[in-house]
């Protein structure tokens, strides 16, 4: 294989480091801060969805504003900036309780991660072969499948020992570690002005990414009801050792799926790598709604892990797959924000139905519009994809 194919380059690992020790944050305190807002601050689950929601509303607004920027300021030095300010704001949840303050913190933290985010997988993402940018997204998501095993176990198993200080603690500290992971990197190169960068919508949004983007949010605004109610979910049908160790085994289906997987959309193209995941993540989420046992409880993680992995991975490779190297951080935040979208929606509208109607009635309804979602997914992306290869096969 030649040097040009390698994938494990220097900035491949620090920026996989990097992102693994920022996505341990983002699941720590996601999975955290409903559990921490039901008993510490004594508010319901309205309230619990709206602080979990609103730290990614900051991201969101960051990544639609600045993504255009990350080429002009180069993504290693806009990464140093903000995870500097990020570390800071991470101080500052140790010095109030009061649900306002709280609010604000979380979201001008969601601001940090959405541009630190976006930075790192520019880095990563630019310097992976065309020829084997699903394999290698793959291999890099897979911070993101180590970050979601390790960090809702982490938070999850500090609850339940009421260790909400801790919980905090430990958000610093992998705040930190990603800085200096991301000191290291080769910088790469920057535009000189933004009139090389462009002006207008398309300066934030790549029209080409919308379509997956769309599909994205649709799966994921079912999934972000999973990790931020698993624990009280699990309470509430006394099954609390085994919402402990749910996301081990959505994380066991998702490093599986990255592993040994990866290539299948190189190979076969996104139809064969996606629609078995999701039809599986469909069935995982009916059998959530319908919990007898914790062995079944696991059993719907595994299932529904299949489909974080596929597509999230599946997703980067297509929105990236067409454009210019100085539009894929355009690319990768348009998908990021669609993502993003998904959990600061999906808390408040979970936390309104399990109000009135309780977790596993939300459950049931967010299975239904996962089967939704699937029929959008084949009209908007299957169909294309189909046609899209087997012209290419013509030729």
């Amino acid at each position: 294989m030649s040097a040009k194919e390698t994938l494990l380059t220097r900035n491949f690992i620090l920026g996989f480091f990097s992102s693994l020790a920022l996505t341990m944050v983002f699941f720590v305190y996601y999975t955290g801060m409903s559990m921490y807002t039901l008993e510490v601050l004594g508010k319901d689950t309205v309230i619990a969805g709206t602080i979990t929601g609103i730290f990614i509303a900051g991201d969101v607004v960051a990544r639609f504003l600045t993504s255009r920027y990350i080429p002009l300021i180069g993504p290693k030095r806009t990464c140093m900036i903000f995870l500097t300010v990020g570390t800071l704001i991470t101080l500052l949840y140790f010095f109030t309780q009061d649900v306002s303050l709280i609010c604000g913190i979380a979201f001008f933290h969601g601001v940090t991660y959405g541009i630190v985010e976006t930075s790192i997988y520019t880095i990563v993402i630019s310097g992976i072969p065309q020829s084997r940018k699903g394999e290698g997204i793959g291999y890099f998501m897979l911070s993101n499948s180590l970050a979601s095993i390790l960090g809702p176990f982490i938070s999850i198993s500090l609850q339940n020992s009421g260790a909400y200080t801790e919980m905090f603690i430990f958000g610093t500290m992998m705040s930190f570690t990603s800085f200096i992971l991301i000191l290291p990197v080769r910088r790469l190169p920057r535009k000189e002005n933004l009139e090389q960068i462009g002006h207008g919508l398309s300066s934030y949004i790549e029209k080409s990414a919308l379509r997956v983007s769309l599909v994205m949010f649709l799966f994921f605004f079912t999934y972000s009801g999973v990790l931020t109610f698993i624990a009280p979910y699990g309470a509430e049908l006394g099954l609390e050792v085994y919402a402990s160790v749910f996301f081990i085994a959505v994380s066991i289906s998702t490093l599986f799926c990255r592993l040994f997987l990866g290539r299948i959309y190189d190979s076969h193209g996104e139809n064969v790598a996606l629609i078995p995941p999701l039809l599986m993540y469909i069935a995982g989420m009916f059998m959530l709604s319908s919990l007898i046992s914790g062995p079944e409880m696991l059993l719907s993680g595994l299932l529904i892990g299949s489909m974080v992995a596929m597509l999230n991975t599946v997703s980067q490779a297509l929105v990236v797959r067409d454009v210019p190297d100085d539009r894929v951080s355009v690319a990768v935040s348009t998908l990021s924000i669609f993502w993003d979208l998904s959990f600061a929606v999906g808390p408040l509208v979970h936390g309104y139905i399990a109000y009135g109607y309780g977790l596993s009635t939300n459950y049931l309804v967010m299975a239904i519009i996962a089967s939704v979602s699937f029929i959008v997914y084949l009209v908007l992306v299957g169909i294309p994809g189909y046609r899209r290869r087997q012209q290419i096969l013509k030729n």
